[in-house]
């Protein structure tokens, strides 16, 4: 598995699985605007965080 940067973003991951129709990105929590225990890019909407702040860092 190789890994692929792009201009999408600096801080994606974006691994390259070599299989054909198949994307793949993982985030990592740099960014966001969570607050307190959630401080940066929760996407979780199952944990507590505030749905609009999860809202905002799936956007």
């Amino acid at each position: 598995m190789a890994l692929v940067a792009d201009d999408i973003s600096a801080d994606w991951i974006r691994p390259n699985l070599g299989i054909p129709g198949v994307a793949v990105l993982s985030t990592t929590r740099v960014g966001g605007v969570s607050r307190g225990a959630f401080s940066g890019l929760n996407v979780g909407d199952h944990v507590g965080d505030s749905d609009h702040a999860v809202g905002e860092n799936r956007t």
